[in-house]
């Protein structure tokens, strides 16, 4: 069974609460070992199913100022509990290692296995955004 809506908004509250410059060290702890995460994008380069979430995360939070507030902010979650499936809105901001606003709006669909663990994810990213980051042409 899925964590409920408020136990999946409570866990990503203490994961970006802190501020933490790689919370995918924080969400791992929440993911199974051979969880399949997904990048959704047509004629993207980098959609392709990963284990690594250092790897997913590294091209965006390169790009962040880690020394200027940064903020995530889970906007709402529908599913969990009883459905195995939950879908998560995220909105973050922050400033860009160019000096430039960050904003990023995203939604990510979860799967949670018997134990409460992500066993897949797939994250509609906002791909022009991060693929600007990828290539360095992102301003």
């Amino acid at each position: 069974m899925a964590p409920t809506p408020k136990e999946i908004r409570d866990l990503f509250d203490k994961i970006y609460g802190v501020g933490a410059n790689h919370p995918h060290e924080l969400i791992s702890n929440h993911v199974a070992k051979n969880a399949k995460v997904h990048i959704i994008g047509e004629e993207y380069k980098n959609v392709t199913d990963v284990h690594d979430l250092e790897r997913l995360f590294a091209p965006v939070t390169g790009a962040i100022d880690k020394t200027k507030p940064r903020h995530t902010e889970l906007v709402r979650v529908i599913g969990g509990g009883d459905d195995q499936w939950a879908a998560l809105e995220f909105v973050s901001t922050g400033t860009n290692t160019n000096g430039k606003p960050y904003h990023h709006e995203n939604c990510i669909i979860l799967r949670f296995g018997e134990d409460g663990k992500v066993v897949e994810g797939k994250a509609y990213l906002d791909t022009y955004l991060v693929h600007g980051y990828i290539s360095g042409k992102q301003s």
